[in-house]
């Protein structure tokens, strides 16, 4: 009796010991950056043992892992969106291994310990407000923005360039010295602040490369200059010339900008690749801005350029699009340095992100370089605020003559789509011809009027025509039948279109009880002209059984 105890608590013991030790919580971590310095940062752990979580902190935002694991105390951690993985084995209370970028470059190594409270001083000088970064060497911009934000020692700031902001660095005074860096899965920064005699700050970044930020409202300030305006970075040469491109979406479908849906449209070129962490700031913001103003007619087209490992199976990308829910097109268009070569009707086109305004006339109306993240507080506002407006503008405008366009339809949007005026554009006639008792040959004339063409199936884009039955007991009837279409050029848009232009009859089998008198269906389609589209019409028809028309 007493050695079965003994052995029921070694089983106990042992079991206990084989347990996968709990990772939850938050952890220090650092990371060693391509500039050779220690990044320190917030990592959180989730999730189970067995089926960890990772996060990101980016001041106010996170950035969610996809998948982890946890197993013969090896962690790896998966970020999806950035085509990432935290790699680490736990060594006692410390992990270490490296963060892993996959098609972005080399890894960078990686350390995280247990988060600790550390002491902060108690009378910190207060550097909130904004600053002016002077950039005197800098061939594109005379000054950046410095952003701070404070709670007693803790500080929260961004610095802003033309092309985007540096993520929420964060930091606490401690022994008089301030060191404030970032790192949420992208964009490493180490930035360490020197608060000066003559209210200055001094900037060290990344070890390495020194700056000066002076307080907006020093006289020094306004004789640096300004900062660059993002909207006029980026210039059209011709704002008058259409933007000709065409490349496959994710499911390898051709999309052009000449394609009907985008006739009349305000539409957003949002020049943009799943590796640029402003276009991470970005992309939300523009998944809602379409969401609210697509049915005003916004359409947002996103041009993705990633390197090549992601152009052969865009994962990342793909990730991307799941991660923001994302509804707009996105096309795969080519590698990052191939910017300037694919939109060469573009000067000075090299911020990721970049935005192209266009408007319902097909002509360009402006650019934004760059994005103002959550980082930069009321900047965020204002950029937000500022596309907005733009967007608004552009939506007030009415489209040119000839490429109207029905709002509450996008999905259906082509050339002058309007209501139907009279209601129907097609003359039918129905015939039923018996063979037996109960089987009968269905017959619909379709006549579209005079210089009208109707859609035949397989055109694309369009409500191609169709004829549907309604179902009734015992009555089977076989699929309708259409006829070889014709083949229409349209020439504004360059494309050529299966259609009907001529009387045509489209044909069926049914089998129906023998005291059956009706039987009904609905007829759809859409018609056109040479100049205009009509909303797409649904039309009853009925079959009389008896008198073999109706």
């Amino acid at each position: 009796m007493k050695f079965r105890s003994v052995l029921i608590v070694a089983l106990v013991a042992a079991s206990c010991a084989r347990q996968t030790p709990s990772l939850v919580g938050d952890w220090d971590a650092t990371i060693v950056s391509l500039a050779q310095v220690e990044v320190p940062f917030r990592f959180v752990i989730g999730g189970t043992p067995e089926r960890p979580t990772g996060t990101f902190v980016n001041g106010d935002e996170r950035m969610p892992s996809t998948a982890g694991s946890f197993e013969d105390g090896q962690l790896v951690i998966s970020f999806d969106q950035y085509g990432s993985k935290v790699i680490a084995r736990l060594r006692g209370d410390v992990l270490e291994g490296e963060y892993n970028r996959t098609t972005r470059g080399p890894s960078y190594p990686f350390r995280a310990t247990r988060a600790v409270a550390r002491p902060k001083d108690p009378n910190p000088p207060v550097i909130a407000g904004e600053w002016k970064i002077p950039t005197p060497e800098d061939k594109v911009e005379k000054a950046w923005l410095f952003i701070v934000r404070q709670d007693g020692a803790d500080i929260s700031a961004a610095i802003q360039r033309v092309d985007g902001d540096t993520g929420t660095l964060t930091g606490s005074f401690r022994n008089g010295k301030l060191l404030l860096s970032h790192f949420s899965g992208a964009r490493p920064l180490r930035l360490e602040v020197t608060v000066k005699p003559d209210g200055s700050l001094d900037l060290l970044e990344d070890g390495k490369t020194p700056h000066t930020a002076i307080r907006m409202n020093d006289p020094r300030a306004a004789a640096a200059g300004d900062p660059r305006d993002p909207t006029q970075l980026t210039r059209a040469k011709d704002p008058n010339a259409p933007i000709a491109l065409q490349f496959p979406d994710l499911n390898g479908n051709l999309v052009s900008l000449s394609d009907a849906r985008f006739r009349g449209k305000v539409v957003i070129l949002s020049i943009t690749g799943s590796w640029c962490p402003n276009c991470h700031d970005e992309a939300p913001f523009y998944s809602e801005l379409y969401r609210a103003y697509r049915d005003r007619g916004l359409e947002i087209v996103m041009l993705a350029f990633e390197e090549a490992g992601q152009l052969n199976n865009p994962v990342r990308l793909r990730a991307f699009v799941k991660q923001y829910d994302i509804a707009y097109p996105v096309l795969l268009v080519g590698a990052p340095n191939q910017l300037a070569t694919i939109l060469p009707q573009f000067e000075d086109l090299y911020a990721f992100p970049t935005s192209i305004y266009i408007g319902r006339d097909g002509r360009i109306r402006g650019t934004h370089a760059g994005f103002s993240g959550k980082a930069t507080g009321e900047l965020y506002d204002e950029t937000t605020a500022g596309i907005s407006r733009t967007i608004e503008t552009l939506l007030a405008e009415k489209p040119p003559a000839g490429l109207e366009t029905d709002a509450t339809t996008p999905e259906l949007a082509r050339p002058a789509l309007r209501p139907r005026t009279p209601p129907q554009r097609v003359s039918v006639y129905a015939a039923a011809q018996r063979r037996s008792n109960t089987t009968l040959n269905l017959v619909l004339s379709v006549q579209p009027h005079e210089r009208m063409h109707v859609y035949a199936p397989g055109a694309k884009g369009y409500t191609a025509i169709s004829l549907a039955f309604a179902p009734a007991p015992g009555v089977k009837v076989t699929a309708a039948r259409f006829p070889r279409p014709e083949d229409y050029y349209f020439a504004p848009a360059k494309e050529h279109l299966p259609v009907y232009q001529q009387t045509f009859d489209i044909t069926a089998s049914a089998t129906v009880p023998a005291n059956a008198t009706t039987l009904a269906a609905t007829l759809t389609y859409q018609a056109c002209d040479d100049r205009l589209c009509y909303t797409p019409q649904e039309l009853p028809v009925t079959f009389d059984l008896a008198t073999g028309a109706r």
